[in-house]
């Protein structure tokens, strides 16, 4: 249902007359790859609606817009620093193709004292609308490209690398019969004499967009409904899936930990066999006591190791055992408690009645926003493991800890959503530390002071048992990832913060040994 090259132009044959020359007031970004431009012309505001909607590409005016989310995307603030308070100069389509771009300026205030006038700052919005990748993208001056929407979405690719000129496609792309039922309801110029009438005394200056309007509301109540309901349910199998597939590990190393006292009586058995233990054997034959029938077993030995030390060996392991015992049962309890949670969430999404309740669930799906025009995409950088230390919480909680400058921006700004904890050691250099925002379940005053702990400990410029005995300590901000930003210009690692929370933190060495030993368990010991 993209619109066509010929319905385009007689969208824009329309909208020229009243827009071109209007100031821009505002800009919103609503769901659905949809921006919503405020202009005020002589006499009248409008609304001009821009949406790379995949299938359902399109530019008309509302008389009626939607309301706005009250916080505005990152998107949304850029494009609104950029062109609040311009001109929409010219409306301009490419010949024959389905690319349109709206071209706006800004006249400079003059330097004080200067008496020549100063050039005006240039923008351009442009609108790729057709294929299965709709865009909408803003250019500067020089037609470089300084972002484009849903980017993190679905990859910019060659022609849509930011900082890159803006290159067009070779040749127009034809409209197909299954890219445009619009173009099969014959909607050019027959359509708009059934457009819904305007209000008795309302006169529109825009009946081709009222015909639009009525028709793409009708399809988004409908197919596009649908079509969102099962891009969700699917996103919802796969995290379920995950979750599924992380408590069988779970359970499987729960299993393991289980047996970790045959470590303890193994120990118990060298012990008993002490005076005939030498360095540099591979292998003692004892009696095994702790079995029904008594039997001799042969206990391998490490032949580097003292016997002391073989002795030693054994209850380290069933000492490692019962911790990772320990955290795995909360751990699997945790993971229990999430994925119940994603399976009620499956029956509210086959019962959700529109698009606006289909969207208050989305945001429940972990890292689920998937397909379609919502999707996240495994572009946006290198898996959490590459990039980030892994450990667990008291609780059962993930902390995310970043390996380097570079990783910590991929881990906040890609691979952490926007209510997650964000943690970093306050006056100094150091990682970025994520905790995992559980659904339904915020982060407790344990798994804070965990991630604390991490946070002060990988700032630390030594990191070694000393540092224990002199009692390091320090402060810690914290804050939700949706409140950190990225300074322009700012090196890799350097962020804001708009709103912040501060705790005071003294390394305590058997916490940290805990974390470091949940680690282990999740990732073999690489922390």
């Amino acid at each position: 249902m993209n619109l066509t090259a010929d319905e385009i132009e007689d969208v824009l044959a329309e909208l020229r007359p009243v827009l071109e020359g209007a100031r821009v007031e505002t800009i919103f970004q609503l769901p659905a790859s949809t921006l919503l431009l405020r202009l005020r012309a002589p006499g009248a505001t409008h609304h001009l609606l821009l949406c790379a909607l995949p299938g359902a590409a399109r530019i008309h005016a509302v008389e009626c817009p939607p309301a706005a989310p009250p916080q505005p995307p990152p998107f949304c603030r850029l494009i609104r620093e950029h062109l609040r308070g311009s001109r929409l100069v010219e409306i301009r389509q490419v010949p024959g193709d389905r690319i349109v771009e709206l071209c706006f300026a800004r006249t400079r205030p003059p330097p004080s004292g200067a008496s020549v006038p100063t050039a005006a700052v240039r923008r351009s919005i442009l609108l790729e609308l057709f294929g299965l990748r709709p865009r909408i993208g803003l250019l500067d001056g020089e037609r470089r490209i300084l972002a484009a929407l849903d980017d993190d979405v679905r990859g910019g690719g060659r022609r849509w690398k930011r900082g890159a000129v803006y290159e067009r496609p070779q040749a127009p792309v034809e409209s197909t019969g299954t890219e445009s039922a619009l173009a099969r309801g014959s909607l050019r110029g027959a359509e708009s004499a059934r457009a819904p009438e305007p209000p008795a005394g309302a006169v529109t200056p825009f009946p081709f967009s009222r015909a639009l309007c009525a028709r793409y509301e009708e399809w988004m109540e409908t197919e596009f409904l649908e079509r969102r309901r099962a891009e969700l349910i699917e996103a919802l199998d796969r995290a379920i899936r995950k979750k599924t597939a992380a408590l069988e590990r779970v359970e499987e190393d729960l299993e393991a930990a289980s047996k970790g006292d045959r470590y303890r009586e193994i120990g118990d058995l060298l012990k008993g066999a002490y005076d005939q233990l030498r360095r540099g054997m591979e292998s003692i034959e004892v009696v095994d006591y702790f079995s029904p029938g008594q039997e001799r077993i042969r206990i391998p030995l490490d032949p580097k190791l003292s016997p002391r030390d073989n002795v030693e060996r054994c209850f380290k392991r069933y000492r490692k055992a019962r911790r990772a015992l320990d955290v795995l049962s909360r751990r699997a309890h945790a993971l229990q408690e999430e994925a119940q949670a994603l399976r009620s969430l499956g029956a509210e999404l086959r019962g959700a009645a529109d698009l606006a309740a289909l969207s208050a669930l989305e945001v429940r799906i972990p890292r689920a926003r998937a397909g379609g025009c919502a999707g996240r995409s495994d572009r946006r950088g290198p898996p959490d493991r590459a990039i980030a230390r892994r450990f667990l919480s008291a609780d059962g909680h993930e902390i995310l800890v970043g390996r380097s400058a570079a990783d910590n921006d991929s881990l906040t700004f890609r691979r952490a959503r926007g209510n997650d904890l964000f943690l970093h050691a306050a006056g100094r250099g150091g990682p970025h530390v994520i905790i995992r925002r559980q659904p339904s379940r915020d982060p407790s005053q344990e798994a804070l002071l965990d991630a604390a702990q991490l946070a002060l400990y990988y700032s630390l410029p030594v990191r070694s048992g000393g540092v224990f005995i002199e009692g390091a300590q320090g402060d810690v901000d914290y804050t939700a990832v949706k409140h950190v930003r990225k300074p322009k210009g700012a090196g890799a690692g350097r962020v804001l913060l708009a709103t912040h929370k501060t705790v005071r933190v003294r390394l305590d060495p058997e916490r940290l040994n805990r974390l470091r030993q949940s680690s282990e368990i999740d990732q073999g010991g690489t922390a």
